[in-house]
Formats: C-alpha cells, structure tokens, sequence
C-alpha cells in the first residue's frame, strides 16, 4: 500500500497495520507461547521479520531526512520511529495515563512528529 505520498498517512497506515497485527496476537498469545521455538515458526518470524524490514527500511530510505543513511542507520531510525508507537500498544491500557489520553491523541500526535522530522532537511 505504500507509498501513497503523504508521510504522515503512511505513518498512519503503518501504525494501524502494527495494531492490527497487535491486538490479533494478543487473542492468541497463549498459542503463541506454546508454538514460538517449534523451527517452522521459528523460520517463518525470521523470514516474516527480514521481509518486513526490507520493506519497512526501502520506504525509509526514501524520506528526505534518511536519504543517503547506510543500511544501519536506517535500521536505527526505523526502530526509533517505530519504538514509541510499539511501545504505546504494549501500555496503551496503562492506569498512569492522563485523563482524555486515547490512542487517536497518541497516534496523532505520533505521527506529526514523525512526519515533520522524515520530511525535514536532508541529513548532513
């Protein structure tokens, strides 16, 4: 589905993709468990997880602020772009939440930021 053109929609479709993805592992966490060091599942993460970067870091690589950035420092800005929004949907029923805090206040707010800094100058 990407790109679309517009960093923060894409942002935003990656965020629900991630929290789809999320909530349907939550409903099989127990089978999860159970079936995570069988090799087949062990494989097929692997290959999942190497597909998914290679997407994920292709996208990257062409925002204006990652151009020309090696393999590992696109690797580094995609878990730093990611890591806050993966983070919020291991916590997003945390009780230390402020009032009037919901998931469309941090995915918008998430996505602005990310957006801002992908689209910004080029790195020096």
């Amino acid at each position: 589905m990407l790109p679309v053109g517009d960093t923060r929609a894409e942002l935003v479709l990656i965020a629900k993709g991630y929290a789809k993805a999320h909530s349907r592992q939550a409903a099989m966490a127990e089978l999860i468990t159970e079936v995570q060091h069988l090799p087949q599942i062990i494989e097929l993460q692997n290959r999942v997880e190497r597909e998914l970067t290679r997407l994920l870091t292709g996208w990257l690589a062409d925002k204006r602020h990652a151009r020309g950035m090696s393999a590992a420092d696109l690797m580094a800005l995609l878990l730093s772009v990611l890591g806050g929004w993966l983070f919020f949907l291991t916590k997003q029923d945390s009780k230390a939440a402020p009032r009037g805090f919901t998931k469309e206040n941090m995915l918008n707010k998430w996505a602005d930021f990310w957006a801002a800094v992908l689209d910004g100058p080029p790195r020096r």
